[in-house]
């Protein structure tokens, strides 16, 4: 499974779930620790990934904008 993985989960996680044999990605990896949610969604989505993250407002946002967006850090 494509994942990635926000700044909020620790970098412990990424370990493990490479060690399952999943493709994951953290947010700092790919230079956008910090931006705002939309751009972290959008990231995701263009890299058709599954987000791990511990902000519950992604539930609501990605059910709102279900297509990427374009937006830029």
């Amino acid at each position: 499974m494509k994942i990635k993985l926000d700044e909020n989960i620790p970098l412990r996680t990424q370990s493990l779930l490479t060690q399952l044999g999943h493709d994951v990605e953290t947010v700092p990896q790919e230079n956008l620790a910090g931006c705002i949610d939309e751009q972290i969604w959008q990231a995701a989505q263009e890299s058709s990934r599954f987000l791990i993250t511990r902000i519950w407002t992604f539930q609501i946002f990605a059910a709102l904008h279900p297509e990427p967006m374009r937006v830029s850090c």
